[in-house]
């Protein structure tokens, strides 16, 4: 009679036959928190597994794709819906089922200026390793069938009508005040024509151009194991879960991790720019200032200026808020910031309902830019 192997013995025996498959790049631990980390990459594909064991119940993974947009239609944004339709072996709203079964809330995905990403959350670590495996089919071979795009990309209906789920959250959005700032400001942080000048999410009339041909072959330029990023997060077993995934993905093919432009322009002098936008307040507007920040590798110098922003726009205390909120006139009613940890960094400083009185410098018009004098920084 054949005894059954041990737990140790099992786990001995799936840790080998996993490095078959997968090498080991890079274990550290986090000083602040006194928790490692270890970094996998396929032997084959070259998929980069990253797993951090935090303590507690609760188990993770993100699926992270560098997906730049080439152009407004928002290729990105349009995966990332459809991409949740079904597979050829699994059909339209099985993984939000088994994800429910697995004791999830569901799954979830955002997409942002240079990458999109796919999420899940489970109660233990068996839901993930039935999860994962199915989703990872999900993202990298999807149906992309012409009815799915036709429901959540763009259509016209019988009434002639302009519809489809990612055409009218579009719409709906991309005239709003932050919209059009943030698109202008990008504009002129990396110039016109970088992919960050972009709209990864689609602008309504690109969108209304776009082809299920078009969305198909971006996936397959971009959606490679190659360039696919998996963080586990949790008490997860290594070996099981690299065993799950190069399960999932033997079969597909081995192709290279796509060569991807930011075509970022150098910054010569300080521009600024007029930005009109629909509202039925002319009052008031908003300034923001944007920087571009130090590199995304350099960061106690990313730390240090964020600890910096804090310091001055926190709350009321802050010093920000005392010389431009804090007055018998004000300048503003709020003050915020944000750091785009991009693969180039920038940093935003944001004055809301700033009082508007028409006499301000419109030089450049709506969408006009003007270069600054002096050898500053970028604005």
């Amino acid at each position: 009679m054949r005894l059954p192997l041990t737990s140790t013995a099992t786990s001995l025996f799936r840790s080998h036959r996993t490095m078959q498959h997968f090498v080991c790049k890079q274990t550290s631990t986090v000083d602040a928190f006194g928790h490692s980390f270890s970094v996998y990459q396929h032997k084959v594909h070259g998929m980069n597994v990253v797993f951090y064991p935090i303590p507690g119940p609760l188990c993770h993974f993100s699926l992270c794709l560098a997906t730049n947009p080439p152009n407004d239609k928002g290729l990105p944004h349009c995966l990332e819906h459809l991409c949740f339709m079904g597979t050829k072996d699994y059909a339209r709203g099985y993984l939000d089922t088994l994800a429910v079964r697995c004791l999830s809330s569901g799954t979830n995905a955002f997409t942002e200026t240079d990458h999109t990403v796919y999420s899940f959350d489970s109660a233990g670590a068996t839901g993930l390793l039935e999860v994962l495996p199915v989703f990872l089919r999900h993202v990298l071979q999807p149906a992309l069938l012409q009815p799915a795009f036709e429901t959540e990309i763009y259509h016209i209906n019988g009434e002639g009508k302009e519809q489809g789920v990612v055409f009218c959250e579009m719409q709906g959005r991309e005239n709003t005040e932050m919209d059009l700032l943030d698109n202008a400001l990008r504009g002129l942080l990396y110039g016109e024509g970088s992919a960050y000048a972009y709209e990864s999410g689609g602008k309504s009339r690109c969108i209304a151009q776009l082809s299920n041909a078009e969305v198909r072959a971006y996936h397959s330029a971009v959606y490679r194991c190659s360039n696919t990023g998996v963080l586990v997060c949790g008490q997860v077993d290594p070996a099981a879960t690299l065993e799950v995934i190069h399960g999932a993905c033997q079969d597909m093919a081995s192709t290279p991790r796509p060569v991807q432009e930011f075509g970022l322009v150098p910054m010569t002098a300080p521009q600024s720019r007029t930005q009109q936008f629909p509202s039925q307040d002319t009052s008031q507007g908003s300034v923001t200032f944007g920087w571009r920040a130090p590199p995304r590798d350099d960061t106690r110098a990313l730390v240090a200026l964020s600890v910096l922003m804090r310091y001055l726009s926190e709350n009321s205390a802050s010093p920000l808020y005392q010389a431009f909120v804090e007055t018998p006139t004000p300048w503003a009613s709020d003050i915020s910031w944000d750091l785009a940890l991009t693969v180039q960094p920038h940093f935003e400083l944001m004055f809301d309902a700033v009082p508007y009185s028409g006499e301000a410098d419109d030089e450049g018009g709506e969408g006009g830019v003007k270069a600054e004098d002096g050898d500053g920084e970028e604005e």
